[in-house]
């Protein structure tokens, strides 16, 4: 496998029954444009939501699902039942006309999966018509070229047999704590994978998941303790909490170990712990009782490497390269008042500027619709809300809006030209 400065596949060579080379090309974001496949003279070509095989149109996406051209140059509209993954699990299609579906003929796929993505056979896998593998498990393309049955995720590509990706995580830096080939957090019930960056929570509850042990960040390795060999003997017990907003860290002791120019946390024990310097014979504290005797004999600490924050966070909305909605409006002005549950903000840039942002905000589920007044495009972020870009709002401006389906409550950044 040949790969790009991006760390995606330019080029893979198969040898066996199945073998073949395979040749992508994309843009400079990553984005891919171009699929090759030698041993069947396939030329896929990506033109956003337009699908062309050997220069021919193949298909593309509307709201429900995605629209088909038939051998006959007409087209079918094809249906997805999707679950609450975003999984495609039915494909379907009234070609008849006659406004009911017959499951003989007019369901054109059924699609079963394990919870990390591979999926069942051995029943249900009658195929209507032509196969059509550009969504599918999570709404991403399988390959099954060469044998492959890669799962195309836009930063990384991922195999569901084995519940990894192969290609390191772009953000693995700030997820020390889980490896940097895993998928959805090695957790796919709890958490569902973004684009191949990191887990989304799939109940919509949230990031902040300490029952299921949400990976943490180490902002600040100095937390508390000795610098040296005495340092493994000074451990406590520390609990960890995430630090962001109005949400404080609560920080208990803990030990660090030096070595080799290298300050690097030290173990951290649950239940009882060994004293750091025993005066008689050695014994076992309680938590209180150490924390007591660190109070009264405090180890000694090197003045120069004593940082001036000690907090060991999670990882902070600040530190991510997607950004939340919260973040566009620093920099914004406060809009007009109004009577409803809307809250208006004002920014300059103009349609240009409300695309870049919505963009940065990393959606998932996004939707183009076509208007009289121009294309609008629609997407869920993380927490559930639904977030719009539109070229009009009722003063004329370009609009960002985020809303709260359960509550109807939104707020609107509108844009100057």
């Amino acid at each position: 496998i040949s790969y790009n400065h991006l760390n995606l596949p330019t080029a893979i060579g198969v040898t066996g029954p199945l073998g073949g080379n395979m040749l992508w090309v994309y843009a400079a974001d990553g984005s891919k444009l171009r699929k090759i496949v030698s041993s069947t003279g396939t030329q896929t070509d990506y033109i956003g939501n337009y699908i062309y095989e050997n220069g021919i149109l193949k298909q593309f996406n509307h709201g429900e699902g995605y629209v088909d051209v038939n051998a006959q140059g007409g087209y079918d509209y094809v249906y997805s039942y999707l679950d609450h993954l975003g999984t495609v699990r039915l494909t379907y299609s009234d070609f008849n006309g006659n406004g009911s579906i017959e499951p003989a003929t007019e369901i054109l796929q059924e699609r079963n999966t394990y919870p990390f993505g591979l999926e069942h056979k051995g029943y249900n896998n009658a195929q209507n018509g032509v196969e059509s593998n550009y969504q599918t498990y999570l709404g991403q393309e399988l390959n099954k070229e060469l044998g492959l049955n890669w799962l195309s995720f836009r930063y990384r590509n991922y195999m569901p047999e084995i519940g990894r990706f192969f290609g390191v995580d772009p953000i693995s830096q700030e997820y020390f704590s889980i490896s940097t080939y895993q998928f959805a957090h090695n957790n796919p019930v709890w958490k569902i994978e973004l684009e191949g960056l990191e887990g989304g929570s799939s109940t919509g509850a949230g990031e902040d998941d300490t029952t299921n042990h949400e990976p943490v960040k180490v902002k600040e390795a100095f937390v508390a303790g000795g610098i040296g060999g005495e340092a493994t003997k000074q451990l406590a017990r520390k609990v960890v909490q995430e630090s962001t907003g109005k949400k404080v860290v609560e920080k208990i002791g803990t030990s660090l170990i030096k070595g080799a120019g290298t300050v690097i946390t030290a173990l951290l024990f649950t239940n009882s712990v060994h004293a750091p310097e025993p005066q008689t014979d050695q014994k076992f504290m309680s938590y209180d009782e150490l924390m007591a005797s660190i109070e009264k004999n405090p180890p000694p600490i090197d003045e120069k490497l004593r940082p001036e924050n000690f907090e060991v966070e999670t990882e902070g909305e600040s530190d991510s390269p997607i950004r939340r909605f919260d973040d566009l409006l620093e920099d914004a002005k406060p809009g007009r008042e109004t009577k409803g549950k809307t809250e208006l903000f004002v920014k300059d840039g103009g349609f240009d500027a409300a695309n870049e942002e919505f963009d940065s905000l990393n959606p998932s589920d996004v939707k183009e619709i076509e208007t009289k007044k121009g294309i609008l495009r629609v997407g869920k972020l993380d927490d559930g809300t639904v977030i719009t870009v539109r070229p009009f709002s009722s003063d004329g401006r370009p609009t960002l809006e985020r809303r709260n389906p359960e509550n109807g409550r939104g707020t609107e950044i509108r844009y100057n030209n």
